[in-house]
């Protein structure tokens, strides 16, 4: 099958995207569940890591608050490529043994609705799946390497526990606070905000990030390097505005994140309403990486008289709302469209016209374009809400979950349809959302059983529908 040029590198760019770009996680049912034995509710993480330049082991520490969801007589972390050291469940050692990617932590009984305090010492080894010692496996790699430091590749399942012990359940947010320590001449990174920055004798500084929203274990950046915070400013609305730039090339980059941050920010809050998170950010890191984290987007550094691209800045910004804020279920199936058609929808509409970002104009056209080779897409992968194999370019979720929303503003009217867009996006800011959530705002907001119906027929036919409004739109031979 033969895609477009712009189609191809809307996927290609996309590695942010919330989707599983490997097999599931052995510790992990397929969606980005851990199916932990004991169940219970992650609530706040507090973790500390410590990069030494001369090794790729990281000592750490993490101590989760939780709320038991039923009478527990252990507790089960998610946990792999480290050694674990002292285990405590509310200040008491507790006894605990590693069993494939499982830490298992007997307690005394906890019941129902207690809350209770875990911390585990560990120290990771910076070693990706695939590595020799870990012949056949083929999870995602979370470790990329750079000439001194490192970031992670979240958005996958069985990234986050790889990092640090956690419940590494899409389905289970929680909230943050990142120390990181490295030598002081390097600059330790994580979302969330800048807290404290505290030099120690021996040469180290250590950086205090906190996330006070919750959003999934995979929503999380941490990183070090020989990096700069530049542009910050305090929005007239309140957010924070942080950019973290490689330090000898800030000048370079400066310009060319702010005043452009601001520029979008105002224009996805007209659309979606008020941005869900105190801070945002972009991450230009010395990898070629591009992934959606929680108020800080990480996107490939730009080559010498090259700029960031509008439409990448733009599809990660608009994963703030729908993916990190508004998390869907299914986020590796069925769901995932609901992450990913936004993300797509918003940054052509925005991109698709440089001189005009936000043209009507252009994004019919893109639209258009799109539509023409939307049957062959869902000949091989199947449609947004029924996609068949994941381990292909998830194209599907992207530009057919775009569509469907075109689709659907085509039915009901711009105003109407941004009112459904708001009406998700506070409704369910901070927690997690299904397709069935979205129709039924849908229905609610329209008032229209035909808006739902053209929207379930997007989601869910093999076959690619007419187009609302445009009844000349045909596929591309």
């Amino acid at each position: 099958m033969k895609y477009t040029r712009h189609v191809i590198l809307a996927a290609a760019i996309s590695l942010c995207a919330s989707m599983a770009c490997g097999s599931a996680a052995l510790a992990d049912d397929g969606r980005g569940r851990s199916a932990n034995t004991g169940e219970y509710d992650a609530l706040d993480y507090d973790v500390s890591l410590e990069y030494k330049d001369d090794t790729r082991d990281m000592s750490g520490s993490t101590t989760m608050k939780a709320k038991a969801a039923e009478d527990l007589k252990d507790v089960s972390l998610d946990f792999a490529g480290g050694r674990v050291g002292e285990v405590t469940v509310n200040g008491r050692p507790a006894e605990s043994v590693t069993e494939g990617e499982k830490l298992k932590i007997k307690t005394e009984p906890l019941p129902k609705d207690s809350a209770f305090t875990v911390r585990v010492d560990f120290v990771v080894t910076r070693k990706n799946p695939d590595d020799p010692e870990h012949p056949g496996k083929q999870q995602h790699m979370p470790w990329l390497e750079t000439d001194r430091g490192f970031i992670i590749e979240p958005q996958s399942p069985g990234t986050a526990h790889r990092v640090f012990p956690c419940k590494d359940d899409v389905t289970d947010k929680a909230t943050y606070t990142f120390h990181v320590t490295a030598p002081s001449d390097l600059a330790g990174i994580a979302n969330g905000d800048l807290t404290s920055t505290k030099k120690a004798p021996g040469g180290t500084t250590t950086r205090t990030y906190r996330l006070s929203h919750p959003v999934p274990t995979m929503d999380n950046q941490l990183a070090v390097g020989p990096y700069t915070q530049v542009n910050t400013h305090t929005r007239q609305d309140g957010v924070t505005i942080r950019d973290v730039v490689p330090t000898d090339q800030a000048d370079r980059l400066r310009p060319l994140l702010t005043p452009r941050t601001d520029r979008q920010l105002d224009w996805l809050t007209a659309k979606l309403g008020r941005y869900p998170f105190t801070t945002y950010g972009t991450f230009a890191a010395l990898a070629p990486a591009a992934f959606e984290s929680a108020t800080l987007a990480t996107l490939p550094l730009p080559e010498p008289g090259k700029d960031f691209g509008g439409y990448l800045m733009v599809h990660e910004m608009t994963h703030q709302w729908f993916g990190a804020s508004l998390t869907p279920k299914d986020n590796f199936g069925a769901d995932l469209w609901l992450a990913e058609g936004h993300a797509h929808l918003y940054g052509q509409w925005y991109a698709s016209d440089p001189e005009n970002p936000g043209s009507e104009k252009a994004l019919e056209a893109a639209m258009r374009e799109e539509y023409g080779i939307d049957q062959g897409i869902r000949d091989e992968e199947g449609a947004p809400a029924e996609p068949g194999d994941y381990s292909k370019t998830g194209i599907t979720q992207r530009t057919g979950g775009a569509l469907a929303l075109y689709a659907l503003r085509q039915s009901v009217g711009p105003q109407t349809f941004e009112k459904i867009e708001q009406t998700a996006a506070n409704r369910y800011q901070h927690k997690v959302i299904s397709t069935q959530d979205y129709i039924n705002i849908v229905r609610e907001v329209s008032g229209s059983d035909s808006a739902t119906t053209v929207l379930k027929n997007w989601l869910y036919n093999p076959k690619t529908p007419p187009m609302p409004g445009h009844p000349n739109w045909h596929p591309t031979p």
